[in-house]
């Protein structure tokens, strides 16, 4: 089990430069849970995974990892309990050493070392084993120089590497985003076969939503806005419980088709009040509360574009909020922004991160047309 606990970083403290990287940080990961962190630049994504690998010092609050408190151990010491890949290809792996010889350093990581065969023939075999496992023929180049391969193969190899010893965590820091999106693909799909293979807890830092929701095991509920005798906005008959109902189940759909636990507030057109949806995600134990919504003005086609309401605009629902916006501007959407809402009932009563989204304004011929014509990619 991975424990932050008030989890406080600045850099340049003091300065015209200040920058509070990390404020108040608290989380949990239980064993085997693989967590995605997105969020934009400077979110402090990063940071987080320097803080607990050890390269940056906590100004306050405490580090544990399976009863160890590593929160004043030197990066070297915390390397034993710690696997990491990291977003460069070239980092991590020592390019001019052979593929076995970066096998071999990996898996004596946390040993003490000796006089003795640099790498017996056992180790060899068992090298070969691992590396027919990632399909990309890197078991018969075992010789080969690191510094030859592509950055997919290097950056497979360098997951091999960090979790040939089972890590008692594995960061992942952006891994794929330097490859071309085919080689990602592929990346990705070694790492998920290795974390569910051998249980592996593991954070990952992303900037792409859907992968932050496809390899995540947290349980996110879809809530579509109004219902039943509340039918929310309408313009020219079209209704707001419509769009935001099938939205939520096509997206609702989309999650669970990539392994994501899905919970709905409702599925037919039914009425609830917020307070009720609220108290439903907080009994279902959810990780994650997504209201969808339609917005309106009192003038019809005046205002455009999407935005989101978070309780706050701090912690992971404001990064959430963030990257969703941006997605639903590469569609096409204006983007108007993330707001805090703190009285709003979904928000305000819900435990666990929530965002509430403006999917375009439906008394706009434009955001409608951008609705229905984009669904798919919406």
């Amino acid at each position: 089990m991975l424990q932050l606990k008030g989890i406080y970083k600045t850099f340049n403290a003091g300065t015209v430069n200040e920058k509070r990287a990390i404020d108040n940080l608290n989380l949990t990961l239980e064993d085997g849970d693989f967590v995605t962190i997105i969020g934009g630049n400077g979110a402090g994504k990063s940071t987080t995974l320097n803080l607990i690998a050890g390269v940056y010092p906590v100004d306050a609050g405490m580090i544990h990892l399976n009863g160890y408190d590593l929160t004043n151990l030197p990066e070297h010491k915390r390397a034993r309990f710690l696997g990491r890949v990291f977003q460069d290809p070239m980092m991590g792996t020592a390019a001019t050493m052979g593929i076995e010889e970066n096998l071999a350093l990996a898996y004596r990581r946390g040993q003490k070392r000796g006089l003795g065969s640099g790498i017996t023939n056992e180790e060899r075999e068992l090298y070969r084993e691992k590396l027919a496992t990632l399909g990309l023929g890197l078991e018969n180049r075992m010789t080969s120089k690191v510094g030859l391969l592509s950055g997919g193969q290097r950056q497979a190899l360098t997951l091999l590497m960090a979790t040939l010893r089972k890590p008692d965590l594995l960061l992942l820091d952006e891994h794929t985003a330097a490859l071309d999106p085919k080689t990602a693909d592929k990346v990705l799909q070694i790492t998920e076969e290795i974390v569910a293979r051998d249980n592996l807890t593991t954070l990952m830092v992303t900037h792409n939503m859907k992968n932050a929701i496809q390899y995540g095991n947290r349980l996110i509920m879809m809530d579509a806005g109004h219902g039943g005798r509340d039918p929310g906005a309408v313009y020219n008959g079209r209704q707001e419980k419509d769009d935001t109902l099938r939205l939520a189940l096509a997206v609702g759909e989309n999650l669970q088709n990539n392994g994501i636990d899905v919970e709905y507030t409702r599925t037919t057109d039914v009425y609830e009040t917020p307070y009720e949806k609220a108290m439903e995600a907080n009994e279902a134990g959810v990780d994650l509360f997504i209201s969808i919504h339609r917005n309106s003005f009192p003038s019809d086609n005046t205002a455009f574009g999407v935005e989101s309401l978070v309780y706050d605009l701090s912690g992971l629902k404001y990064e959430i909020a963030e990257s969703v916006n941006q997605q639903l501007e590469a569609v096409g959407f204006r983007n108007l922004g993330v707001k805090a809402r703190p009285n709003l009932v979904v928000l305000k009563r819900t435990k666990m991160p929530a965002v509430l989204i403006e999917v375009g304004f439906i008394n706009s011929d434009v955001d409608n047309r951008l609705f229905d014509e984009n669904f798919n990619d919406i």
